[in-house]
């Protein structure tokens, strides 16, 4: 099961802000982010699930820069979490690897120390996915359950999970339509 798409139209949508809930905000990374960036990658919770680095502030910028090419080729759209009233970056929120003839993605997202624990990032990721098991229980899809960890330690099961819940569909029950 895909997560849920945003409103994007098509792949050459530019960035924009996408979420306000308190007090953070998704906004597009912009080049005076790169401070703040390389910060938050010297945390090594955020270098052991994140991929990438930026260890100085040229490798920051071109990282930054590599987001917004990905809103222009529609192949990535990365936001940074931020607070609403200082504009100190928090963390980050992306779909990457997207299909826009399927409608999924992969999610990628990271928190800084300073503001884990207070349910940002999933906040975030709900902004990005609010309609991925909504619909799928809608039409009659049942949760089963948090998926097993099957890939527990590989760079796969590491960075990403498709959906929050396994859903599936009760064949036993027929609906009319």
């Amino acid at each position: 099961m895909s997560c849920g798409w945003p409103a994007i139209a098509a792949p050459s949508s530019a960035p924009s802000s996408i979420a306000r809930f308190a007090p953070s905000l998704l906004r597009p990374w912009q080049v005076n982010d790169a401070a703040a960036l390389v910060e938050a990658f010297l945390d090594p919770g955020i270098q052991r699930w994140h991929a990438h680095r930026a260890d100085s502030l040229s490798e920051a910028r071109q990282w930054i820069g590599e987001c917004v090419d990905g809103w222009a080729t529609g192949s990535q759209l990365n936001w940074a979490l931020t607070n609403n009233a200082s504009n100190e970056l928090l963390g980050r929120a992306s779909l990457k690897a997207v299909n826009l003839d399927d409608g999924s993605a992969e999610l990628a997202y990271w928190i800084t120390p300073a503001w884990r624990g207070r349910g940002l990032c999933p906040s975030a990721l709900i902004a990005l996915c609010h309609t991925s098991c909504r619909v799928a229980v809608k039409a009659g899809f049942q949760e089963e359950g948090n998926p097993r960890p099957s890939t527990r330690g590989t760079t796969v099961g590491r960075m990403h999970r498709e959906c929050p819940k396994t859903v599936h569909r009760n064949h036993t029950r027929h609906r009319r339509v």
